[in-house]
């Protein structure tokens, strides 16, 4: 190549410009000052000395340990531009990209086969978003009775029960269905038919 017959030609200790385009043919120009060094290397078996070049990232390996209460309200706040994004026309988040049991169970299988730390980052990141939503003013979760202790509480008598039964049938009617279709998208990204 144009580069390993530059190199040929450069002096032991001798300085190479290397100029380089990053991102592709529009992208800025950049050049590196390098040393080529002498290394033996085994080609087809033959022992032979060539010349290379390279650059050795230079970065220091730093642990952190973020806060758990921002990472709580990141959370927080990407639920709630998910949730108003899916009932935004203008939004292309859809309901059928959201995922269900079946695509959480596949996702544990991903996850795993990356190794055991990102397969609990996905268990935690999981749970505190159910928590989440479980918080959610819906009949049916723990939201809703909060809810509706609240409007109890500020009315000073307790709602009327059928007003009560009728709700929590309606939305574990709506939830249900809502898990049934998240589901068939969930096994048609699995296995497209």
């Amino acid at each position: 190549s144009q580069l390993v017959n530059q190199l040929k030609k450069v002096d032991q200790n001798q300085s190479v410009a290397l100029t380089v385009r990053q991102g592709g043919e529009r992208g800025p120009e950049r050049t590196f000052e390098m040393v080529p060094i002498e290394k033996e290397l085994l080609i087809a078996g033959i022992p032979s000395i060539r010349k290379m070049i390279g650059f050795r990232p230079d970065f220091k390996i730093v642990t952190t340990y973020p806060n758990p209460l921002k990472l709580i309200y990141s959370r927080v706040k990407d639920m709630y531009l998910t949730l108003s994004g899916l009932v935004s026309p203008a939004s292309d988040v859809k309901l059928r990209n959201m995922s269900g049991p079946v695509g959480i169970v596949n996702h544990l299988s991903v996850f795993a086969k990356i190794g055991f730390k990102k397969l609990l980052w996905f268990v935690v990141f999981i749970n505190v978003n159910l928590a989440i939503l479980n918080l959610l003013p819906i009949p049916v979760l723990d939201g809703g009775h909060m809810l509706f202790a609240t409007i109890e509480k500020l009315r000073g008598e307790p709602l009327p029960l059928a007003f009560l039964e009728r709700a929590q049938v309606l939305f574990v009617a709506l939830l249900f269905s809502f898990m049934l279709y998240v589901t068939f998208f969930d096994v048609q990204r699995i296995l497209p038919f």
